[in-house]
Protein backbone atom coordinates (compact mmCIF):
# COMPACT_ATOMS: atom_id res chain seq x y z
CA UNK A 1 0.00 0.00 0.00
CA UNK A 2 1.05 3.60 -0.32
CA UNK A 3 0.70 6.45 2.41
CA UNK A 4 0.02 10.02 1.69
CA UNK A 5 -1.85 13.02 3.19
CA UNK A 6 -4.40 15.28 2.48
CA UNK A 7 -5.22 18.81 4.13
CA UNK A 8 -8.14 19.18 6.71
CA UNK A 9 -10.00 22.85 7.32
CA UNK A 10 -8.05 22.73 10.42
CA UNK A 11 -4.56 25.25 9.62
CA UNK A 12 -1.45 22.74 9.46
CA UNK A 13 -2.99 19.76 10.04
CA UNK A 14 -3.39 16.90 7.71
CA UNK A 15 -5.50 13.47 7.21
CA UNK A 16 -3.51 10.24 6.04
CA UNK A 17 -5.18 8.11 3.40
CA UNK A 18 -4.06 4.60 1.95
CA UNK A 19 -3.71 3.21 -1.41
CA UNK A 20 -3.84 -0.04 -1.35
CA UNK A 21 -3.31 -2.60 -4.30
CA UNK A 22 -5.38 -5.26 -6.16
CA UNK A 23 -3.76 -9.06 -6.92
CA UNK A 24 -2.94 -7.53 -10.02
CA UNK A 25 -0.94 -4.86 -8.26
CA UNK A 26 -3.04 -1.94 -9.33
CA UNK A 27 -3.27 0.67 -7.25
CA UNK A 28 -6.82 1.09 -5.99
CA UNK A 29 -8.71 3.93 -4.64
CA UNK A 30 -7.82 5.75 -1.77
CA UNK A 31 -9.34 5.60 1.53
CA UNK A 32 -9.34 7.66 4.50
CA UNK A 33 -7.19 6.29 7.84
CA UNK A 34 -8.14 8.66 10.56
CA UNK A 35 -5.21 9.47 11.17
CA UNK A 36 -3.05 12.07 11.23
CA UNK A 37 0.36 11.11 11.88
CA UNK A 38 2.13 8.74 9.07
CA UNK A 39 2.96 5.64 11.80
CA UNK A 40 -0.74 5.77 13.19
CA UNK A 41 -1.86 5.75 9.21
CA UNK A 42 0.48 2.79 8.64
CA UNK A 43 0.31 0.98 11.86
CA UNK A 44 -3.92 1.07 10.94
CA UNK A 45 -3.28 -0.38 7.51
CA UNK A 46 -1.05 -2.82 8.94
CA UNK A 47 -4.19 -3.96 11.13
CA UNK A 48 -6.57 -3.76 8.43
CA UNK A 49 -4.49 -6.25 6.03
CA UNK A 50 -3.86 -8.51 9.41
CA UNK A 51 -7.85 -8.46 9.89
CA UNK A 52 -8.40 -10.09 6.42
CA UNK A 53 -9.51 -6.52 4.76
CA UNK A 54 -9.35 -6.10 1.58
CA UNK A 55 -11.02 -2.99 0.03
CA UNK A 56 -13.86 -3.46 -2.96
CA UNK A 57 -12.57 -2.30 -6.27
CA UNK A 58 -15.82 -1.04 -7.59
CA UNK A 59 -16.72 1.35 -4.74
CA UNK A 60 -19.59 3.24 -5.65
CA UNK A 61 -20.02 6.49 -6.44
CA UNK A 62 -22.18 8.88 -4.59
CA UNK A 63 -25.27 9.06 -7.08
CA UNK A 64 -25.19 5.31 -6.48
CA UNK A 65 -25.25 5.33 -2.89
CA UNK A 66 -28.17 8.24 -3.43
CA UNK A 67 -30.35 6.57 -4.91
CA UNK A 68 -33.20 5.90 -2.46
CA UNK A 69 -32.54 8.09 -0.11
CA UNK A 70 -35.25 9.99 1.52
CA UNK A 71 -37.65 8.83 -0.96
CA UNK A 72 -40.47 7.83 1.70
CA UNK A 73 -40.50 3.79 1.33
CA UNK A 74 -37.32 3.32 -0.37
CA UNK A 75 -35.12 4.94 2.05
CA UNK A 76 -33.75 2.13 4.92
CA UNK A 77 -32.58 5.39 7.03
CA UNK A 78 -36.32 7.27 7.04
CA UNK A 79 -37.59 3.46 7.86
CA UNK A 80 -35.14 3.14 11.13
CA UNK A 81 -36.38 6.79 12.02
CA UNK A 82 -40.22 6.53 11.16
CA UNK A 83 -40.26 4.13 13.26
CA UNK A 84 -39.25 6.10 16.02
CA UNK A 85 -41.79 8.68 15.02
CA UNK A 86 -38.56 11.29 14.10
CA UNK A 87 -39.67 12.19 10.68
CA UNK A 88 -42.69 13.85 8.74
CA UNK A 89 -42.93 13.19 4.82
CA UNK A 90 -42.79 16.98 3.87
CA UNK A 91 -39.70 17.23 5.24
CA UNK A 92 -38.12 14.12 3.78
CA UNK A 93 -39.56 15.32 0.58
CA UNK A 94 -37.46 18.82 1.59
CA UNK A 95 -34.12 16.84 1.94
CA UNK A 96 -34.83 14.69 -1.03
CA UNK A 97 -34.93 18.47 -3.09
CA UNK A 98 -31.75 19.72 -1.19
CA UNK A 99 -29.71 16.23 -2.36
CA UNK A 100 -30.68 16.51 -5.52
CA UNK A 101 -30.63 20.40 -6.90
CA UNK A 102 -27.38 21.32 -4.55
CA UNK A 103 -25.57 17.59 -3.32
CA UNK A 104 -25.97 15.28 -6.50
CA UNK A 105 -24.82 17.89 -9.01
CA UNK A 106 -21.33 18.16 -7.34
CA UNK A 107 -20.75 14.51 -5.79
CA UNK A 108 -22.89 12.60 -8.03
CA UNK A 109 -19.69 11.32 -9.74
CA UNK A 110 -17.43 10.94 -6.68
CA UNK A 111 -16.65 8.09 -5.01
CA UNK A 112 -17.80 7.81 -1.63
CA UNK A 113 -14.69 7.47 -0.45
CA UNK A 114 -12.96 9.67 -1.69
CA UNK A 115 -15.32 12.81 -0.67
CA UNK A 116 -12.62 15.24 1.37
CA UNK A 117 -13.65 17.82 4.18
CA UNK A 118 -12.21 20.20 1.89
CA UNK A 119 -14.53 19.65 -1.05
CA UNK A 120 -17.11 19.96 1.21
CA UNK A 121 -16.11 23.04 2.66
CA UNK A 122 -15.67 24.46 -1.04
CA UNK A 123 -18.84 23.37 -1.98
CA UNK A 124 -20.62 24.80 0.83
CA UNK A 125 -18.99 28.23 0.39
CA UNK A 126 -19.79 27.94 -3.20
CA UNK A 127 -23.72 27.63 -2.51
CA UNK A 128 -23.81 30.13 0.24
CA UNK A 129 -22.26 32.62 -2.87
CA UNK A 130 -24.66 31.39 -5.37
CA UNK A 131 -27.88 31.06 -3.10
CA UNK A 132 -27.43 32.56 0.14
CA UNK A 133 -26.01 30.85 4.13
CA UNK A 134 -29.34 29.27 4.84
CA UNK A 135 -29.55 27.23 1.67
CA UNK A 136 -25.88 26.17 2.13
CA UNK A 137 -26.53 24.73 5.49
CA UNK A 138 -29.51 23.62 5.12
CA UNK A 139 -28.29 21.23 2.02
CA UNK A 140 -25.10 20.48 4.12
CA UNK A 141 -27.07 18.72 6.82
CA UNK A 142 -28.18 16.53 4.53
CA UNK A 143 -24.81 15.71 3.57
CA UNK A 144 -24.12 14.86 7.05
CA UNK A 145 -27.18 12.78 7.53
CA UNK A 146 -25.98 10.94 4.68
CA UNK A 147 -22.10 10.48 5.34
CA UNK A 148 -22.66 9.75 8.86
CA UNK A 149 -25.07 7.11 7.58
CA UNK A 150 -22.32 5.81 5.53
CA UNK A 151 -19.54 5.77 8.63
CA UNK A 152 -22.54 3.82 10.11
CA UNK A 153 -22.88 1.29 7.27
CA UNK A 154 -19.09 0.86 7.55
CA UNK A 155 -19.51 1.98 3.64
CA UNK A 156 -16.32 4.55 4.64
CA UNK A 157 -13.85 4.54 7.63
CA UNK A 158 -13.44 7.57 8.16
CA UNK A 159 -16.57 10.64 7.47
CA UNK A 160 -15.43 13.48 6.13
CA UNK A 161 -18.52 15.89 6.97
CA UNK A 162 -18.30 15.59 10.64
CA UNK A 163 -15.55 18.03 11.15
CA UNK A 164 -17.39 20.75 8.46
CA UNK A 165 -19.34 23.52 10.72
CA UNK A 166 -22.05 25.55 9.51
CA UNK A 167 -21.48 28.98 7.89
CA UNK A 168 -22.91 31.59 9.99
CA UNK A 169 -26.65 33.44 9.01
CA UNK A 170 -27.82 36.75 8.95
CA UNK A 171 -31.17 35.44 9.44
CA UNK A 172 -34.23 38.49 9.23
CA UNK A 173 -36.16 39.01 12.73
CA UNK A 174 -39.73 38.50 12.77
CA UNK A 175 -41.37 41.81 13.30
CA UNK A 176 -44.46 42.15 15.81
CA UNK A 177 -47.17 44.87 16.73
CA UNK A 178 -46.96 47.49 18.86
CA UNK A 179 -49.83 46.71 21.62
CA UNK A 180 -51.32 50.03 20.41
CA UNK A 181 -51.28 48.37 16.83
CA UNK A 182 -52.67 45.22 18.72
CA UNK A 183 -55.75 46.62 19.98
CA UNK A 184 -56.83 48.70 17.47
CA UNK A 185 -56.95 45.60 14.82
CA UNK A 186 -58.72 43.78 17.34
CA UNK A 187 -60.90 46.93 18.18
CA UNK A 188 -64.78 45.39 18.13
CA UNK A 189 -66.05 48.88 17.03
CA UNK A 190 -63.24 48.75 14.27
CA UNK A 191 -64.79 45.23 13.12
CA UNK A 192 -66.69 46.53 9.92
CA UNK A 193 -63.71 48.26 8.47
CA UNK A 194 -60.89 46.89 9.67
CA UNK A 195 -62.15 42.76 8.91
CA UNK A 196 -65.37 43.61 6.67
CA UNK A 197 -67.58 41.80 8.99
CA UNK A 198 -65.60 38.28 9.03
CA UNK A 199 -66.13 36.94 12.23
CA UNK A 200 -64.23 34.01 10.54
CA UNK A 201 -60.76 35.57 10.14
CA UNK A 202 -61.14 38.16 13.26
CA UNK A 203 -61.64 34.87 15.14
CA UNK A 204 -58.70 33.14 13.51
CA UNK A 205 -55.83 35.87 14.18
CA UNK A 206 -57.38 36.28 17.71
CA UNK A 207 -57.29 33.03 18.59
CA UNK A 208 -53.93 32.97 17.05
CA UNK A 209 -52.56 36.35 19.02
CA UNK A 210 -53.63 34.91 22.63
CA UNK A 211 -52.26 31.42 22.33
CA UNK A 212 -49.01 31.43 20.00
CA UNK A 213 -50.75 28.25 18.09
CA UNK A 214 -48.69 27.58 14.29
CA UNK A 215 -50.72 28.50 11.90
CA UNK A 216 -51.05 24.62 10.52
CA UNK A 217 -52.39 23.99 14.37
CA UNK A 218 -54.62 26.50 13.62
CA UNK A 219 -55.52 25.22 10.51
CA UNK A 220 -56.11 21.19 12.19
CA UNK A 221 -58.53 22.79 14.66
CA UNK A 222 -62.04 20.84 14.68
CA UNK A 223 -65.29 21.38 16.90
CA UNK A 224 -64.64 18.55 18.72
CA UNK A 225 -61.50 20.11 19.93
CA UNK A 226 -62.95 22.95 21.40
CA UNK A 227 -63.92 23.24 25.23
CA UNK A 228 -64.60 26.17 27.57
CA UNK A 229 -61.48 26.99 28.95
CA UNK A 230 -58.81 25.11 26.61
CA UNK A 231 -58.75 23.88 22.86
CA UNK A 232 -56.67 20.32 22.56
CA UNK A 233 -53.82 20.54 20.05
CA UNK A 234 -54.04 16.72 19.09
CA UNK A 235 -52.61 17.82 15.21
CA UNK A 236 -51.12 20.23 12.86
CA UNK A 237 -52.03 20.56 8.96
CA UNK A 238 -49.93 19.44 6.26
CA UNK A 239 -50.68 21.46 2.74
CA UNK A 240 -49.32 18.06 1.20
CA UNK A 241 -50.17 15.14 3.44
CA UNK A 242 -53.46 16.54 5.82
CA UNK A 243 -53.07 16.00 9.42
CA UNK A 244 -50.10 14.93 11.20
CA UNK A 245 -48.74 15.39 14.53
CA UNK A 246 -47.70 18.82 15.93
CA UNK A 247 -44.10 20.06 15.33
CA UNK A 248 -41.94 17.90 17.96
CA UNK A 249 -44.89 15.72 19.07
CA UNK A 250 -46.09 18.96 21.06
CA UNK A 251 -49.68 17.67 21.99
CA UNK A 252 -51.26 19.94 24.54
CA UNK A 253 -53.41 21.78 25.95
CA UNK A 254 -54.25 25.63 25.37
CA UNK A 255 -55.92 27.97 27.10
CA UNK A 256 -58.66 30.13 25.70
CA UNK A 257 -59.35 33.56 27.27
CA UNK A 258 -63.69 33.57 27.39
CA UNK A 259 -63.64 36.50 24.92
CA UNK A 260 -61.95 34.02 22.10
CA UNK A 261 -64.74 31.29 23.25
CA UNK A 262 -67.77 33.67 22.34
CA UNK A 263 -66.26 34.25 19.16
CA UNK A 264 -66.16 30.27 18.62
CA UNK A 265 -69.29 29.54 19.22
CA UNK A 266 -70.98 32.66 17.50
CA UNK A 267 -69.00 31.31 14.71
CA UNK A 268 -70.50 28.10 15.00
CA UNK A 269 -73.81 29.07 15.45
CA UNK A 270 -73.07 30.57 11.77
CA UNK A 271 -71.96 27.38 10.48
CA UNK A 272 -74.91 25.23 9.84
CA UNK A 273 -73.02 21.89 9.95
CA UNK A 274 -73.03 20.32 13.70
CA UNK A 275 -70.32 17.22 12.51
CA UNK A 276 -67.54 17.85 15.22
CA UNK A 277 -65.42 16.63 12.56
CA UNK A 278 -65.78 19.50 10.50
CA UNK A 279 -62.37 22.09 10.55
CA UNK A 280 -63.58 24.88 12.67
CA UNK A 281 -61.69 26.95 9.97
CA UNK A 282 -62.62 25.07 6.59
CA UNK A 283 -62.56 26.38 3.29
CA UNK A 284 -65.23 25.63 0.59
CA UNK A 285 -64.51 21.59 1.60
CA UNK A 286 -65.83 21.06 4.66
CA UNK A 287 -63.36 18.34 5.84
CA UNK A 288 -60.38 20.45 4.21
CA UNK A 289 -58.77 23.71 6.38
CA UNK A 290 -59.00 26.87 4.59
CA UNK A 291 -55.81 27.64 2.68
CA UNK A 292 -52.82 29.31 4.48
CA UNK A 293 -52.84 31.77 1.58
CA UNK A 294 -56.05 33.20 1.89
CA UNK A 295 -55.41 33.60 5.95
CA UNK A 296 -52.51 35.91 4.78
CA UNK A 297 -54.16 37.64 2.76
CA UNK A 298 -57.08 38.58 5.11
CA UNK A 299 -54.30 39.24 7.77
CA UNK A 300 -52.49 41.63 5.30
CA UNK A 301 -55.43 43.24 4.22
CA UNK A 302 -56.65 44.41 7.63
CA UNK A 303 -53.29 46.06 8.81
CA UNK A 304 -53.79 47.76 5.88
CA UNK A 305 -56.89 48.94 7.38
CA UNK A 306 -55.02 50.07 10.48
CA UNK A 307 -52.23 52.00 8.53
CA UNK A 308 -49.68 48.92 8.18
CA UNK A 309 -49.22 49.16 4.23
CA UNK A 310 -47.62 46.05 2.28
CA UNK A 311 -44.08 48.15 2.62
CA UNK A 312 -43.97 48.74 6.00
CA UNK A 313 -45.22 45.06 6.34
CA UNK A 314 -42.08 44.04 4.47
CA UNK A 315 -39.92 45.97 5.92
CA UNK A 316 -40.93 44.95 9.75
CA UNK A 317 -41.35 41.13 8.11
CA UNK A 318 -44.71 41.01 9.72
CA UNK A 319 -46.17 37.76 8.88
CA UNK A 320 -48.81 35.36 10.25
CA UNK A 321 -46.00 33.39 12.14
CA UNK A 322 -44.92 36.49 14.52
CA UNK A 323 -48.50 36.31 16.47
CA UNK A 324 -46.24 33.71 17.87
CA UNK A 325 -43.38 35.93 18.37
CA UNK A 326 -46.25 38.65 19.91
CA UNK A 327 -47.08 36.42 22.38
CA UNK A 328 -43.82 34.90 23.55
CA UNK A 329 -42.52 38.60 24.02
CA UNK A 330 -46.05 40.14 25.78
CA UNK A 331 -46.75 37.06 28.00
CA UNK A 332 -43.13 36.20 29.45
CA UNK A 333 -43.14 39.47 31.64
CA UNK A 334 -45.81 37.81 33.39
CA UNK A 335 -45.88 34.49 32.75
CA UNK A 336 -43.59 31.80 34.32
CA UNK A 337 -41.67 30.40 31.58
CA UNK A 338 -42.81 26.63 32.22
CA UNK A 339 -46.58 27.50 31.67
CA UNK A 340 -45.38 29.61 28.48
CA UNK A 341 -43.95 26.72 27.11
CA UNK A 342 -46.67 24.93 28.03
CA UNK A 343 -48.87 26.96 25.66
CA UNK A 344 -46.66 27.52 22.93
CA UNK A 345 -45.20 24.18 22.42
CA UNK A 346 -41.86 25.24 22.43
CA UNK A 347 -40.26 21.71 24.08
CA UNK A 348 -38.71 18.86 23.58
CA UNK A 349 -40.82 16.87 25.94
CA UNK A 350 -44.71 16.41 24.98
CA UNK A 351 -46.93 17.36 27.92
CA UNK A 352 -49.37 14.26 29.15
CA UNK A 353 -52.04 14.06 26.75
CA UNK A 354 -54.43 13.58 29.52
CA UNK A 355 -56.46 16.40 31.18
CA UNK A 356 -55.78 16.83 34.98
CA UNK A 357 -55.86 18.76 37.82
CA UNK A 358 -52.65 19.94 37.15
CA UNK A 359 -53.89 21.16 33.39
CA UNK A 360 -56.48 22.71 35.08
CA UNK A 361 -54.47 24.98 37.25
CA UNK A 362 -52.11 25.72 34.91
CA UNK A 363 -55.07 26.80 32.62
CA UNK A 364 -56.75 29.00 35.53
CA UNK A 365 -53.06 30.60 35.77
CA UNK A 366 -52.51 32.05 32.18
CA UNK A 367 -55.97 32.82 31.28
CA UNK A 368 -56.04 36.28 32.96
CA UNK A 369 -53.02 36.95 31.21
CA UNK A 370 -54.40 36.21 28.31
CA UNK A 371 -57.84 37.84 29.14
CA UNK A 372 -55.63 41.40 30.03
CA UNK A 373 -53.37 41.41 26.67
CA UNK A 374 -56.88 40.69 24.42
CA UNK A 375 -58.26 43.59 26.10
CA UNK A 376 -62.18 43.18 24.88
CA UNK A 377 -64.80 43.55 27.41
CA UNK A 378 -67.43 40.60 26.81
CA UNK A 379 -70.16 43.39 26.33
CA UNK A 380 -68.58 44.70 23.18
CA UNK A 381 -69.20 41.26 21.41
CA UNK A 382 -72.50 42.79 20.60
CA UNK A 383 -70.72 44.62 17.68
CA UNK A 384 -69.30 41.23 15.64
CA UNK A 385 -72.82 39.92 15.56
CA UNK A 386 -73.15 39.24 11.68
Amino acid sequence: FTVYRRPTTRKKRYVYYIQFRDEDGNRMTAVSSGKTTRAEAERWAYNKLKDGYVPSFKEPKFKVYAQNWFIWDRCDYLLRKRNRGDYSRSYAEQQRGYLENHILPHFGDTKLCSITITEIVNWNIKLKNQYSAVTANRALTVLKIMLKEAKRCRLISYNPGEDVEKLPETSKEKGILTLLEFHNLFNPQKFEHVWNRSLFHYTLNALASVTGLRLGEIQAIRWFCINKNFIEIDHSWDRKYGLKEPKAKSFRFVSIPSVIFDCLCMLKDLDRFADPNIFVFHGDDLFRPIDHKVISKRLYHALGCIGILDCERRSRNLTFHSWRHFLNTNLRTLAADADLQKITGHRTVAMTEHYDHETEQFLARVQPHQENLLGIRKDSLLALSV
